[in-house]
């Protein structure tokens, strides 16, 4: 222990310093010291250990960060509650990535009882546990924190609705399988099951539901047609079609409702943000068509935001879009020059994103793409390209530098502020309050709201076509990416 701990300003002259790995071993040493409150509030204590979070996890030092958060939590108890939602965050995606059930419940505690402490990394959780195929501990989470959200008035009562329609989401589909046990569904004590949250459910979807699980594979594709090209009965039709399509996935691959709800949630909101005439969103061909620069910029809004917490939203619905292809195809909705106009726009796209990602320690956290059963435009080759290159991406590590100088974080902000043109201290500074804002759950509801989806998209409207060329592009976004990541 540095004699200097005292003295907080001392001991951060000494911090500051120090090259990155003696500061992980200052701070090491007098988080088990009995700190006061004076001293963590003179100091900035929790950005000092925000960006020591960021170092260790930047040189993909498993570890030495649980360590890190275990100290935290066991030695700094009332700064943990306050703090704990990125570190803990962390702590799930180790644990899902290693099927570790024991750290990924001491990950989800905090969760449990603190939702509203910061929304964004909550609601990001409840994506991963989705996504990695763990429905039963997310509807736990849902059906804990769903009250505690609900009765918050500090906070959007629309969040919890989104917390409701995952239980919903799950309860449908144990109709749907105890109609495939040859048992009549009970639909009375479904719609009583769905009357236990503070919204209605409107009778027409549960009637358009109802339809559309006895119908299960077998959609009416002449009654889908018809209710599409009329404008104001394409939330009908696109009821049936989510239904169906989330017992495609279950029927071919073994996903949950849950997971292709989430998919299938992603993709409408990637729909909804192109620019289509009024007769192209009524004819299938035109509205599930798209270009690639339509989805790239969808996804580098999610994926390459450093201030975004969607990445995986992003990494699903990349990789969820082939298995919805294939299903339209399949249904008979869209042509098949369709489907592989969009997987080679897919393909394309995920090989600028993993080469992009090459070096990046993040790329194991999205490593549920690699859970899910292969789709058939997938060869057997590449996923196992992919699944290497996700065990590679998790297995390598850095040592923490003991040069003084920056770290690997700084130089990523330092290399991120140069390509942009801006200056450094001004993003370190737009990163850390929103990284680090939990104090303050009414600001970050605002943001947190964005991810809030509808089970059905929205009806589409008509749109002005945006004429402005895109040939000036000189680099994608996911070009961008691949500059600022590799090494």
């Amino acid at each position: 222990m540095t004699n200097n701990f005292q003295d907080p300003q001392v001991w951060l002259e000494q911090y500051e310093e120090s090259a990155i790995k003696d500061r992980y071993q200052m701070l090491m040493e007098i988080l088990q010291e009995p700190l006061t409150k004076e001293w963590l509030k003179e100091i900035d204590w929790a950005d000092i250990l925000l960006q020591m979070s960021d170092e260790i996890q930047s040189c993909n030092l498993h570890q030495e960060m649980l360590a890190f958060v275990r100290l935290i939590r066991e030695q700094q108890p009332k700064f943990y509650r306050q703090e704990f939602s990125f570190y803990d965050r962390f702590v799930v995606q180790y644990a899902l990535h290693t099927k570790d059930n024991n750290l990924l419940e001491t990950g989800l505690a905090h969760f449990a009882k603190y939702p509203g402490r910061d929304l964004d990394n909550f609601f990001a959780v409840i994506d991963l546990l989705i996504f990695y195929e763990q429905t039963d501990r997310a509807i736990e989470l849902a059906e804990t924190t769903y009250p505690k959200i609900l009765s918050d008035r500090d906070l959007d009562n629309g969040l919890a609705e989104e917390l409701a329609w995952l239980i919903i989401t799950q309860e449908l589909e144990q109709i749907y399988r105890q109609q495939q046990q040859g048992d009549p569904p009970d639909w009375q004590e479904y719609q009583f099951q769905s009357g236990n949250y503070d919204f209605d459910v409107p009778p027409e979807w549960q009637k358009g539901a109802q339809e559309a699980i006895k119908q299960g594979l077998d959609l009416d594709l002449d009654e889908f047609l018809s209710l599409f090209k009329r404008n104001k009965f394409q939330s009908q039709a696109f009821l049936a079609l989510s239904i169906a399509f989330y017992i495609y996935m279950s029927s071919n691959y073994q996903m949950s409702f849950c997971c292709a709800q989430r998919i299938w949630s992603n993709i409408c909101s990637f729909w909804d943000t192109r620019e289509l005439k009024a007769k192209q969103q009524t004819n299938p061909n035109t509205f599930f068509g798209f270009t690639q620069p339509e989805l790239e910029q969808h996804l580098t809004e999610k994926i390459f935001n450093p201030f975004s917490l969607k990445q995986a939203e992003g990494f699903a619905t990349l990789w969820g879009l082939p298995y919805l292809y294939e299903f339209l195809l399949d249904a008979g909705i869209i042509r098949e020059q369709i489907y592989k106009k969009a997987i080679a726009i897919i393909d394309s796209l995920k090989t600028e994103l993993l080469a992009g990602y090459q070096n990046n320690y993040e790329l194991w956290h999205y490593d549920f793409i690699n859970r899910w059963q292969p789709n058939r435009s997938t060869p057997e080759k590449t996923a196992q390209a992919i699944q290497e290159q996700f065990q590679a991406n998790f297995a390598y590590s850095e040592p923490l530098t003991d040069v003084a100088g920056e770290g690997h974080l700084e130089q990523m902000f330092s290399n991120l502020a140069e390509t942009l043109g801006i200056d450094p201290d001004a993003m370190k500074s737009g990163f850390r309050d929103i990284e680090d804002d939990s104090d303050d759950s009414k600001s970050e509801t605002l943001e947190a709201a964005t991810i809030k989806e509808e089970t059905t998209p929205p009806e589409p409207q008509p749109k002005t076509t945006n004429k402005k060329s895109r040939k000036k592009k000189k680099k994608s976004g996911f070009g961008l990416a691949a500059e600022l990541y590799k090494k």
